[in-house]
């Protein structure tokens, strides 16, 4: 799919949102996707990232924590559904019971992913995410 686009103009407007309270890892997420041509915006409190989700029209995925002060992962992705249609979302924890159910019951996020994780394995979910998110937008898929 990305092989019939110009990638580097495609991406280069385009931006992944990272909310985690802990800015240790949201600083080595930010290291591991280094080098990517889309945007990469990061957020320690995810009020500062819902302003941002408002007002930023590019969003091509959400990555967040499921348990956060002051908003909850689950309610910050519905958020996102009802503001970014378009951009994929991915549900995080190191609960792996709670994570289990949110991806059970509603199918909120379209990738689940159990901390600890292999940085590849970030790297490639965020990857086809950000495809996803161009396949979506050009077919109108929500």
């Amino acid at each position: 799919m990305l092989e019939d686009m110009d990638v580097e103009k495609t991406l280069s407007g385009l931006y992944v949102v990272i909310v985690d309270d802990d800015e240790i890892l949201l600083r080595a997420h930010e290291r591991n996707l280094g080098g990517a041509q889309y945007g990469i915006l990061t957020f320690d409190d995810p009020t500062e990232a819902v302003d941002a989700i408002s007002a930023e029209k590019n969003i091509a995925m959400v990555v967040t924590d499921l348990q956060m002060p002051n908003i909850c992962g689950d309610d910050l992705l519905k958020f996102v559904r009802e503001m970014q249609p378009h951009a994929v979302r991915l549900l995080m924890s190191g609960n792996y019971k709670m994570l289990q159910t949110f991806a059970e019951k509603d199918g909120l996020a379209h990738h689940y992913m159990r901390k600890p994780y292999e940085p590849q394995d970030f790297r490639g979910v965020v990857g086809d995410g950000v495809e996803r998110y161009l396949f979506n937008k050009a077919h109108g898929i929500r």
